[in-house]
């Protein structure tokens, strides 16, 4: 995510906003929990809301933005959605490796149950207008992602 920053740089209006969003975002990962992106925000709240850093609120809300994806008012935000899936679009090489690391984050499901959960995610983003909320993403990674995600459906459902 980092790396892909300089790239969406000039449209973020809140950089120190988004750096702690993306570093606390994933900071709580459980495979078994569905409420890792709210214990996230938790954690980024105790730690810098003591500090002076005037945008907690902001932080708090684009962390708990990435459980959902869904379209935001605040750019920031938006950005923030689109570093986190951009992996969705990339090579069918990177995405082929991205879903055997997701198949090992889920290791403990047997493959009947991962499938069938996995399946579900696929449909819930490929049953949505556009994956990416801001015109740099689509453009750059919308084709591919959908492609790429079309290809593991495909697979997963033979």
């Amino acid at each position: 995510m980092l790396l892909l920053l300089p790239e969406v740089e000039q449209h973020i209006e809140n950089k120190d906003a988004i750096l702690f969003s993306i570093f606390y975002h994933d900071i709580i990962y459980k495979v078994t929990r569905k409420n890792n992106e709210y214990k996230s925000a938790q954690i980024f709240r105790e730690h810098i809301a003591p500090t002076k850093f005037k945008y907690v609120d902001n932080s708090f809300d684009q962390i708990l933005a990435t459980k959902h994806h869904e379209w935001s008012e605040h750019n920031d935000t938006n950005i923030l959605l689109d570093l986190d899936l951009h992996v969705l679009g990339k090579s069918p090489e990177d995405y082929e490796t991205y879903t055997e690391n997701i198949r090992k984050e889920y290791s403990i499901y047997p493959n009947f149950l991962y499938q069938k959960g996995r399946i579900q995610v696929l449909k819930s983003f490929l049953d949505k207008e556009q994956l990416f909320k801001t015109p740099h993403f689509k453009e750059k990674y919308e084709f591919q992602a959908k492609t790429n995600l079309k290809a593991e459906l495909k697979k997963l459902s033979k």
